[in-house]
């Protein structure tokens, strides 16, 4: 019976550590490594400001929100003041950069919707 410890001399050979099994050129199933897809670059920043909620008697100062927006010919990228990225929408041909970017902006700055403020009725009692 063969100790634990000794390799079994019988059986086929292992290659020394280090070498590895290598395919031959032309190969279909070696790896080709492919240039990587080239990505479009992005405009420079700009500004863009959005009225989140208009002024009136009772608030005459309003509340708009300030950042800037970077587009390609498919995607813009919306940031605020500090250059946090606020979010991103996908472009389709004919669509308005500047619309899409004032929309991320008063969506992620809280203009409408579940974070935006509560609106009460003026006829109801607290």
């Amino acid at each position: 019976m063969a100790s634990v410890s000794e390799p079994d001399k019988k059986g086929p050979q292992r290659r020394p550590e280090g070498e590895a099994l290598r395919l031959r050129e032309g190969d279909p199933l070696r790896y080709v490594p492919h240039a990587p897809a080239s990505e479009e670059t992005p405009s420079d920043p700009i500004p863009i400001m959005a009225t989140l909620r208009s002024s009136r008697r009772t608030r005459p100062a309003g509340v708009i929100a300030r950042g800037y927006y970077r587009h390609t010919p498919t995607k813009v990228r919306v940031y605020d003041t500090e250059g946090a990225l606020l979010g991103a929408a996908d472009l389709r041909p004919g669509d308005d950069v500047e619309v899409a970017a004032r929309k991320l902006l008063k969506d992620k700055c809280g203009g409408t919707g579940f974070y935006g403020p509560p609106s009460y009725s003026r006829r109801s009692m607290h």
